[in-house]
């Protein structure tokens, strides 16, 4: 639920304000204040955050990054089959890569 609020409030953020800044910009600037040691925040924040494993974040990571190279609508549109594509080429790679981390703890 906390991922899920910075990533929400950084969306707001780079659709209302008047400077073109991704929105990936804004997650890494409002993770790291929320997070930040001399926050109010930081202890409730990082103490939940912790209970996440890193990896499936990965798999949600790599798919936002697929979504932004799209770009817009129209472009997504016109390319299904390469995101078909993309998104199966995500699963298998994450599935491969949980495997193999598996294997190796």
């Amino acid at each position: 639920m906390i991922l899920s609020s910075i990533v929400l409030l950084s969306v707001f953020l780079e659709r209302k304000l008047p400077i073109k800044i991704p929105s990936i910009i804004f997650i890494i600037i409002i993770g790291i204040i929320v997070a930040f040691p001399a926050m109010p925040t930081s202890h409730f924040v990082l103490y939940y955050v912790s209970q996440i494993e890193i990896l499936s974040i990965g798999t949600v990571f790599i798919g936002y990054v697929g979504i932004g190279l799209i770009g817009n609508e129209t472009e997504f549109k016109e390319d299904r089959l390469r995101v078909i594509i993309f998104t199966i080429l995500v699963i298998l790679s994450s599935y491969m890569g949980y495997a193999m981390v598996d294997m190796l703890v």
